[in-house]
């Protein structure tokens, strides 16, 4: 029997100091309230039916995949309903820039070459252009 398995044979769960463990992190509800707001956790929960419980075979990595990110696109789809029902902005703003790896600067010298790139490929569509035009 290997190390780890001895291991969690000898361990006994102290079901007391785990239950007093999950209290002293769990969130509380307000007072005045009978559950926490939405917008303090913002957990939601796919009303489809449950992965585990769909029978996929561990071979179908690509139906689970598939599975997973319609559940995710469900709650984000409720998400922003919601988001839209209490009247809250949840779309970054045209000109959000993320703070990225790069620095501005480094930004700035991308956008130059994607806009040399792009005068560029102009220029040759207007060469080809022209000599259809000729023949």
């Amino acid at each position: 029997m290997s190390e780890a398995s001895e291991l969690l044979r000898k361990t006994e769960c102290d079901i007391e100091k785990l239950n007093a463990a999950l209290k002293s992190i769990s969130y509380g509800v307000p007072q005045g309230l009978t559950r926490v707001p939405w917008i303090e956790t913002l957990a939601l929960t796919s009303t489809q039916e449950p992965i585990s419980e769909k029978g996929f075979k561990p071979d179908d990595r690509v139906e689970i995949e598939k599975a997973m990110y319609s559940q995710a696109q469900e709650s984000v789809t409720e998400a922003f309903r919601r988001f839209a029902a209490m009247g809250i902005e949840a779309n970054r703003p045209d000109d959000f820039y993320a703070e990225m790896l790069k620095t501005d600067q480094q930004m700035g010298k991308i956008r130059e070459n994607l806009a040399d790139q792009q005068k560029r490929i102009e220029i040759v569509e207007e060469r080809k252009r022209r000599q259809a035009e000729k023949k």
